[in-house]
């Protein structure tokens, strides 16, 4: 925190960063999602049909088409990869009919109303990881960072509707 100057930040992972305060957002659910074209080519009726096709992974969710698959009791067919740094290269990735990823719904919403992208197999996975705000310790009571997650819990709390749990972490 000191070397960026930052006296907060929203995480995804474990509540593992050193020294600071760790509060529970909310659990990332991932669903596999392609352009509404590219399933109408590539039929999806059961998890094996992803074999063979392209399957769009993120850099920072490594396994997390193994998790998928291991969530429906089933090994994960071969596939072609393509790596993605961020969800919106992936989305668009998507949307251009490369290939099916593993989105959260609320990163992509507005892209499922519109028609953009749709879901490839209705079997959405709570991820390994989840979105924590974490603090510096000293920090974490301090009256600005206090009120931010206050006001970031009541935000998550109304657009999840009951999905999130708010509890304190490490």
């Amino acid at each position: 925190f000191e070397a960026e100057g930052i006296d907060a930040a929203i995480h995804i992972g474990a509540p593992d960063w050193p020294g600071a305060e760790c509060t529970f957002l909310m659990n990332e659910l991932v669903e596999p999602m392609c352009s509404p074209q590219f399933l109408a080519e590539n039929p999806i009726t059961r998890p094996e049909d992803l074999g063979g096709l392209t399957l769009l992974n993120l850099a920072s969710r490594a396994g997390a088409w193994e998790h998928w698959f291991r969530s429906l009791g089933v090994e994960a067919p071969p596939a072609r990869t393509m790596r993605f740094e961020q969800f919106a290269t992936a989305a668009q990735a998507c949307i251009a009919g490369l290939g099916v990823a593993l989105l959260p719904r609320f990163l992509v919403e507005s892209e499922l109303q519109s028609g953009a992208l749709v879901s490839a197999y209705p079997h959405p996975v709570v991820s390994p990881s989840a979105y924590y705000l974490v603090a510096p310790k000293a920090k974490s009571q301090k009256r600005p960072i206090a009120q931010f997650r206050a006001w970031l819990l009541a935000e998550i709390a109304r657009e999840g509707a009951g999905k999130v749990r708010a509890k304190q972490g490490r």
